[in-house]
C-alpha cells in the first residue's frame, strides 16, 4: 500500500492500517519502511475483533491483512480480509474507490 499511496491519495482516499502490535512497535515500523500513512495500535483488540480479522496462535495474537473500504459516512462499502500482500494487486479496491467517488458525485 505504501507504493500506491500516492494514487489513493488523488482519489480523496484517506489510508489507515492498524494492529495490535503498540504504539512504539508501530512507529518503528513505519520509520523503518518510510509508511506514509497512519498506523494504529489496536493494543485492546476491540477494532481486530469488531472486523473478525483477530487471529490467534497459541498465546500471540494478531491482526490477520484485510483491506476495508469506508465511505465518509463510516460505512462500509468493500472488504478483502483474505488479501495477500506478496501477490494482491489493489486494483480492484482502486476500482471500488473511483465507484464510491462516481456515486456521490452524482
Amino acid at each position: 500500500m505504501r507504493d500506491q499511496f500516492e494514487r489513493f491519495k488523488k482519489a480523496n482516499t484517506e489510508i489507515l492500517a492498524i494492529s495490535v502490535d503498540t504504539v512504539e512497535t508501530q512507529a518503528k515500523f513505519r520509520d523503518s519502511l518510510k509508511v506514509p500513512f497512519a498506523l494504529l495500535a489496536d493494543v485492546d483488540q476491540a477494532a481486530t475483533k469488531a472486523y473478525g480479522v483477530l487471529l490467534k496462535e497459541g498465546n500471540e495474537c494478531y491482526a490477520a491483512r484485510a483491506l476495508y473500504l469506508v465511505d465518509a459516512e463510516g460505512k462500509l462499502r468493500w472488504m478483502n480480509a483474505a488479501f495477500d500482500l506478496k501477490s494482491g494487486s489493489f486494483d480492484s479496491l482502486y476500482r471500488e474507490v473511483e465507484a464510491l467517488n462516481a456515486a456521490k458525485a452524482k
